[in-house]
């Protein structure tokens, strides 16, 4: 990972409706704790990445809440960080309203 040790990123929590920026440690276990999962799922996104719960993409009827982004829907939480071609993590450069624009929540 970068050197940053604090990073800025979006988090995508669906079952409050909200979409919040907020600062983390740049580190997957901090990750982790927010989208309630072991290991994130990484998806691409517009140069961003969208960390997700392996368990995201099929339906599970323990994770009542969703959300959709691009027409494409997961469950639980989602975080969007940016990433450079080494593969470290950045401050996302998305706006809060770019991602607004982009989500719709939805219940089971």
């Amino acid at each position: 990972m970068e050197n940053n040790k604090v990073i800025t990123g979006i988090f995508i929590n669906s079952e409050k409706k909200e979409i919040s920026v907020i600062n983390l440690e740049n580190n997957i276990r901090a990750v982790c704790p927010l989208i309630h999962c072991d290991k994130p799922l990484e998806f691409r996104l517009d140069g961003h990445v969208l960390f997700l719960d392996k368990d995201s993409l099929v339906y599970n009827k323990e994770k009542k809440y969703h959300f959709r982004i691009y027409e494409l829907q997961f469950a639980g939480n989602g975080l969007i960080l940016g990433k450079i071609k080494g593969g470290d993590y950045i401050n996302v450069s998305k706006s809060i309203d770019w991602v607004t624009e982009r989500v719709t929540f939805y219940q089971q």
